[in-house]
């Protein structure tokens, strides 16, 4: 799913720079997440694997930065 909602986001923003000549810039969002691992809710390990992927998508998909959110 992030690195599909990152494709659309990168056709849509190069279509704009290419009619408009203006810039436009995809940034993909991590989290926020509804487990905690300080409330043994998670792991730390499965949380960050999961960070993993979906940073994974969302640079595959082509998003120029992430923003991670708090937990």
């Amino acid at each position: 799913l992030s690195e599909a909602g990152a494709r659309i986001a990168r056709e849509v923003a190069d279509e704009f720079t290419a009619s408009t000549g203006q810039q436009r810039w995809v940034l993909g969002s991590m989290g926020p997440g509804t487990k905690l691992p300080t409330l043994g809710h998670i792991s730390y390990g499965q949380i960050r694997d999961a960070y993993q992927i979906n940073a994974e998508g969302l640079i595959t998909g082509g998003a120029d930065a992430l923003l991670v959110e708090t937990t």
